[in-house]
């Protein structure tokens, strides 16, 4: 079964997979402060938390690639699709290391960059779209740890 989350009136969080445990509040309270960087030419975002089996399909379908990946991102108008495959960003937050939520934001701030128009497919946009990429992650991240902190002071 689903678990849809409407985070705000943009975004929504839709955990599609049941194998691997994840701390979606934590994962909804880091969103919000990603909305800043959303374009204004979105109605809505639904991000989707998929498993490998799932996204391996879907990148068959539209990219023609058999094989699972991190993430998928389709801009469809006013609407946009951020596909997140949680047992890759399992395997990819084991290496880094981080969290596993860490992991899927990290993920959802390249869909929200691609959607934007970035794109990675040569060394020099994937240099610029990764250095974006970190910056928005260190930001959106230090903005809710210094939010939990102050929520622990009151």
């Amino acid at each position: 079964m689903k678990h849809i989350t409407p985070i705000s009136k943009k975004i929504c969080l839709i955990n599609s997979q049941k194998k691997i445990n994840i701390d979606t509040s934590y994962i909804q309270q880091v969103i919000e402060k990603l909305e800043y960087f959303v374009p204004k030419i979105f109605n809505n975002i639904n991000i989707v938390l998929v498993s490998d089996r799932k996204i391996k399909l879907l990148n068959n379908q539209f990219l023609g690639k058999n094989y699972p990946t991190d993430v998928l991102s389709f801009n469809l108008g006013s609407t946009a699709e951020i596909i997140i495959s949680v047992e890759t960003a399992q395997k990819q937050a084991k290496l880094i290391p981080h969290s596993i939520e860490d992991e899927i934001i990290y993920l959802i701030i390249h869909g929200v960059l691609h959607i934007s128009g970035y794109n990675d497919n040569n060394p020099k946009n994937y240099d610029r779209m990764k250095s974006m990429q970190d910056k928005i992650f260190l930001r959106v991240l230090k903005n809710v740890i210094t939010k939990r902190k102050n929520q622990r002071h009151s």
